[in-house]
């Protein structure tokens, strides 16, 4: 499944669907301005990397999942911080 700039524009308006850039106390930035135009939503089977930096963090990671960000493919992923 895909979300084009039209999709993503109406989870902004609608839900406040932004990006936080800067770490989490940072504003969060529309995708527009960030080039953000389209998000590849990848398989529904998750790969979960255990510990992916030695601090006890996780990242779970789909295939096919990415964004176009001016022009060019990304990959993503779902970082799990560790809660202490």
């Amino acid at each position: 499944m895909k979300l084009d700039a039209k999709d993503l524009k109406i989870l902004e308006d609608k839900y406040q669907l932004g990006m936080k850039t800067n770490g989490y106390n940072s504003k969060e930035k529309s995708l527009e301005s960030l080039g953000i135009t389209e998000i590849n939503l990848g398989t529904a089977e998750v790969i979960k990397k255990e510990n992916f930096d030695g601090r006890n963090n996780d990242i779970l990671t789909q295939d096919g999942a990415t964004f176009e960000i001016n022009g060019k493919d990304r990959e993503y992923a779902d970082v799990l911080h560790e809660i202490k």
